[in-house]
């Protein structure tokens, strides 16, 4: 395999996981309150409510789970599809 060849194929490889590195989810976000209070986390049947409190007002970030859900009798976590 000459250069020319080995160039080639390179530009391919590069391109296709450039192409994958753009399509990726953001895995995390940072969030500035400089007015911040209080928080609160809250159980609920999809996750958890995480509550900030500051002087602009109540911050609400609802956690949620894929597959997963809670009992409200329990309180118990399980998977939806174990559920019986």
């Amino acid at each position: 395999m000459n250069v020319k060849e080995y160039k080639k194929i390179y530009k391919k490889i590069k391109s296709k996981l450039k192409t994958k590195r753009r399509r990726r989810k953001k895995l995390h976000t940072i969030i500035e309150i400089p007015t911040y209070q209080k928080w609160w986390v809250y159980d609920k049947p999809y996750g958890h409510d995480i509550v900030i409190a500051a002087d602009t007002g109540k911050y609400t970030i609802k956690c949620m789970w894929a597959e997963l859900s809670r009992d409200i009798i329990t309180g118990r976590v399980n998977r939806i599809n174990d559920k019986r």
